[in-house]
């Protein structure tokens, strides 16, 4: 009996120790389950982050690489489109769709000046509408808007015209002096239309050598031609000039005697010289940065190079005089003598350096206006 006794004991302590082992072993399992779930969940977290990365990745638009094509184009969207006007003969609002403003019903486009709506555009808007500014409108970014007024150029193609409405986002203007060929610009030829082209050259359209002192000899040339007369953009979708018919192009330095008029409520005026020059350049084929200067030449049919009693002449300047620079601004590849005028108005003072029987020489010059001199 004893015996039997001790076999249920030891019995019961083999069952004791075995659930013992056995919740012990349960214990165990839970927790290495829970860890390797925690870390099984941890991973999947990760991976799906992951994913979600690589889908936000996918929403967001991706930035141009500087310098890219691409970079050019969100700059003329972002800073020059905001600014390009379209013309239109004036429209009645109706119901009608045959009477609605088509896009090919456009007569041009212009270029937004100043944040109180002067604009600069071509003649040709004023000719088809009968020089009418009531019959005439312009849309800018969506909006319609009457014309005001405009101020002509008399020595160019363009026209200023001030547009009735609340403030407009204008032009920053890009630097068009030192422009050569094979730059890109870019020039809107529809509402919708960009067209990038290039500037194949800036040589001299006329066929007269010697020219006046006032008259650029030279115009930038585009790669192809327009459609429409509209405002040229740099890479950063700023103005830089103006395109006219026939893929001739005026660059922005050329037209600021007009913008200034806008911009300071006088006419149109340009300084007079008045002496006949031969660019240096012509000649030359000097480098840029080089000073070359202008020398006085008498025009075709004059016996002198001075017009009688005209700023040059009352200065003292004579025949074959080579002017250097004026108020310190070199004559050289990059800039005209005419190009440096058009910084100045008639009655200005400057100082004249020139070469004379090889010794340069200084005097003061005040200017007249173009409009009185004869040539």
């Amino acid at each position: 009996m004893p015996q039997q006794k001790s076999k249920q004991r030891a019995r019961l302590e083999l069952l004791g120790s075995s659930f013992v082992l056995a919740l012990i072993a349960g214990a165990l399992a839970g927790i290495i389950s829970s860890v390797l779930t925690d870390q099984s969940l941890r991973n999947y977290t990760i991976g799906l982050q992951g994913r979600f990365d690589i889908l936000n990745l996918a929403t967001v638009k991706p930035q141009a690489l500087p310098g890219s094509y691409e970079e050019s184009l969100h700059s003329i969207r972002e800073f020059g489109l905001p600014s390009v006007v379209s013309f239109y003969l004036a429209s009645e609002d109706t119901l009608d769709p045959d009477d609605w403003i088509r896009h090919d019903d456009t007569l041009g486009f212009g270029a937004v000046v100043t944040d109180d709506g002067w604009v600069l555009a071509h003649k040709n808007i004023l000719d088809q509408s009968g020089r009418n500014v009531d019959a005439l409108e312009a849309w800018v970014s969506g909006e319609r808007y009457a014309i005001q007024e405009f101020i002509e150029d008399p020595y160019t193609s363009y026209v200023m015209v001030r547009l009735e409405g609340p403030a407009l986002s204008a032009f920053a203007f890009g630097t068009s002096d030192t422009l050569r060929g094979g730059e890109q610009v870019f020039v809107p030829q529809g509402v919708f239309s960009i067209i990038p082209t290039d500037l194949r050259f800036a040589d001299s359209l006329l066929d007269d050598f010697v020219l006046p002192a006032e008259e650029e000899p030279t115009r930038w040339v585009l790669g192809d031609d327009l459609s429409y007369p509209a405002p040229i953009m740099n890479t950063g979708g700023q103005l830089i000039g103006y395109g006219d018919f026939d893929a001739i192009a005026y660059p922005l330095h050329d037209l600021m005697p007009l913008i200034q008029s806008a911009l300071h409520g006088r006419p149109v005026s340009y300084a007079g010289f008045g002496a006949g020059v031969v660019p240096m350049e012509s000649i030359l084929n000097a480098p840029d940065g080089q000073d070359i200067g202008a020398m006085l030449v008498p025009l075709d049919g004059m016996r002198s190079a001075l017009i009688a009693a005209g700023p040059a002449e009352l200065a003292g300047l004579q025949d074959s005089d080579l002017i250097l620079s004026v108020n310190g601004t070199s004559i050289d590849a990059a800039h005209s003598l005419a190009e440096i005028l058009l910084s100045y108005q008639p009655g200005d003072t400057v100082s004249i350096s020139f070469v004379r029987d090889n010794t340069v020489l200084d005097v003061d010059l005040t200017f007249g206006s173009r409009d009185d001199l004869v040539y």
